[in-house]
């Protein structure tokens, strides 16, 4: 039985495409016939509306929560499946309490890595786990990172972007240097811009400057044009692939998922 890939998508600086990039990800990869299963640990919930499960009224979103993966619940059993090919287990407003949980645990931060480590239905169902992190140097993204092993970096190509990279290379670094006997340190997968202006100054810098930070982890060259439709997506609560299917954007997603999980495919 082979394991599921795990990917933690973690940014700590707000406005990063980090839901967005999550989703399309997750369509993407289920358009490629990949069995996917996309886990909101994100309380504000961008990735679970965009997945169009909040409103429905066949399903308890609360009792499918991830906030009840810290109650006890298997995470196989809480999965719902999306209209867009993949799972999800959604978010939810619980989760605030998840930080004060993982504090008073013993070992708390490894509460994520126990239950889905345990949880070998997961490996059965699905190729790939892709969890949405909230813009934090939380305990709850703490735990997601060492649940997954690994982590992928969304950017958005701003002032500030390169800088805010320190503050997740030190949360990684913090937990490798303290990780129990056993575990295997945490590690990057790559980092991409979830927009790109190749055209404007700032991004011509910003390209520059994570290349230098991150060397070949960062996937240059890659472009996920800026275009409205991604808000229009967002408001039709829906991934880019669905919005406009045959758009560039959508495009670049599909070439994206190969780039991330060469292994898949």
């Amino acid at each position: 039985m082979s394991k599921a890939i795990r990917t933690a998508i973690v940014n700590t600086k707000g406005g990063s495409t980090k839901s967005t990039s999550t989703v399309n990800i997750a369509a993407a990869a289920a358009e490629a016939g990949k069995r996917v299963l996309l886990v909101d640990f994100d309380r504000q919930g961008t990735s679970t509306s965009m997945s169009r499960v909040w409103h429905r009224e066949d399903i308890n979103v609360e009792e499918h929560s991830s906030w009840q993966i810290f109650q006890g619940k298997r995470p196989s059993d809480l999965a719902i499946t999306t209209e867009f090919g993949y799972d999800i287990i959604p978010a939810s407003g619980n989760l605030l309490h998840a930080e004060d949980l993982i504090r008073d645990t013993t070992f708390g931060d490894g509460l994520l890595a126990k239950a889905f480590g345990l949880d070998h239905a997961l490996n059965d169902k699905y190729d790939l786990i892709i969890c949405d992190t909230e813009g934090a140097a939380s305990r709850l993204v703490r735990a997601v990172l060492i649940m997954c092993g690994e982590y992928v970096i969304p950017n958005y190509p701003s002032e500030g972007s390169v800088e805010q990279l320190d503050v997740v290379t030190s949360v990684v670094q913090g937990i490798n240097d303290n990780l129990p006997f056993g575990l295997e340190p945490i590690r990057l997968r790559a980092h991409f811009f979830g927009r790109s202006k190749p055209n404007e100054r700032i991004f011509q810098i910003q390209n520059d400057a994570v290349t230098e930070f991150f060397g070949d982890f960062h996937l240059s060259g890659f472009e996920i044009p800026e275009t409205t439709k991604f808000e229009q997506a967002a408001y039709g609560r829906c991934p880019i692939l669905e919005f406009e299917p045959t758009g560039k954007a959508a495009d670049a997603y599909r070439n994206l998922v190969k780039r991330l999980f060469p292994e898949l495919f």
